[in-house]
């Protein structure tokens, strides 16, 4: 470049646009997470928070997030609170989930002190300087002022998350555990899951009616929008009342099972859920019942006639001993000769 002075007149000789696309960063993984935790001055670019971070006890191990033997154990709580997922791959990757990202949201909105990492790790290395006291005295001081600063955070975080709102997350994007996701839902959810869907014009999920969790997520959706929008309220000192299809299936079981419909159920949300589950179950067993039953019936004679005791699938080489004992390949014959050691009676 030549020599340029401020306000010298100057010519472009060409002009081009250039279009690029910046890369993320590169995930962090399963094993470089506590490296990265302990290494946390390596993430920070301000020369002051860098600063804050170095441990003059000893450079090699700057100040952190947690201790060597926390690190490890952090990930799989981080797991099963469901805020990260592990991508596949020998060393996987770490993938924040929604609902992790909501989570990061209302902390830096509700209490932004509390998710910085360097507050963090200058909070934890000041309780680590009052194991580094040379005398008593020195400790019981130290350890006084970082319970006291410790109180003043704690209530300064109550009345923070006090005066917070709830955070919305959408249930479709929360994972569920392995064991919700095997249960399988209830006639009473299912029926009012199907009768929901055709009032509103909605698809029902798929495998709605072989997991609790889809179904579940499906009412808690779509249930609140349904009771507002066709005008349902109810005084909040009064019980919630169920709607016109549960009423309506509750009145059927009844009917068919033989019993009296409670007065409550077309009244009290909670009665009507409670009949449901209740005869649901009972119509279900019944059916099973009588399946097993008309399965009995229709057993030929020569098969209702057989002996308990199994039959034993003859081979070649099993018929071939029969024979040579003298017996028969369709039945075998009760009565032994006798011994030739012992005198025949």
């Amino acid at each position: 470049m030549p020599l340029v002075r401020d306000s010298e007149p100057g010519r472009a000789a060409d002009v081009w646009i250039e279009t690029a696309k910046t890369e993320p960063p590169r995930r962090i993984t399963r094993g470089e997470l506590p490296v990265v935790m302990g290494r946390l001055i390596d993430q920070v670019e301000d020369p002051m928070l860098k600063a804050a971070l170095e441990n003059p006890v000893n450079p090699n191990e700057p100040k952190g997030l947690g201790t060597a033997a926390t690190r490890d154990t952090i990930l799989p709580k981080l797991q099963k609170s469901q805020y990260v997922d592990l991508l596949k791959g020998k060393d996987p990757p770490i993938q924040v989930t929604e609902v992790g990202l909501a989570f990061i949201a209302a902390v830096r909105r509700v209490f932004p002190s509390y998710g910085d990492p360097v507050g963090r790790a200058m909070f934890e290395a000041d309780l680590a300087e009052i194991g580094r006291a040379f005398t008593t005295d020195e400790a019981v001081r130290r350890a006084a002022s970082y319970q006291e600063r410790t109180r003043a955070r704690v209530q300064e975080l109550i009345g923070a998350i006090a005066r917070s709102q709830t955070v919305a997350v959408d249930p479709t994007t929360v994972p569920v555990s392995f064991a919700l996701a095997e249960k399988p839902p209830t006639k009473a959810m299912i029926a009012f899951s199907t009768s929901l869907a055709a009032r509103k014009g909605l698809k029902l999920p798929r495998g709605l009616k072989s997991n609790a969790a889809i179904c579940r997520s499906f009412l808690d959706q779509h249930a609140p929008a349904r009771s507002s929008e066709a005008g349902e309220h109810w005084p909040q000192n009064g019980p919630r009342p169920p709607s016109e299809a549960m009423v309506r299936y509750a009145r059927a079981l009844a009917e068919e099972h033989g019993v009296e419909c409670p007065p409550a159920i077309a009244t009290d949300f909670a009665a009507c859920r409670a009949f449901l589950d209740e005869h649901a179950s009972r119509h279900a067993m019944k059916a099973e019942d009588g399946s097993k039953t008309t399965t009995r019936k229709n057993r030929s004679p020569a098969v209702a006639s057989d002996s308990p005791r199994k039959s034993r699938t003859e081979t070649p080489a099993t018929k071939r001993s029969i024979a040579a004992k003298g017996g028969s390949t369709r039945g075998r014959a009760r009565a032994r000769p006798a011994s030739p050691t012992q005198p025949s009676g």
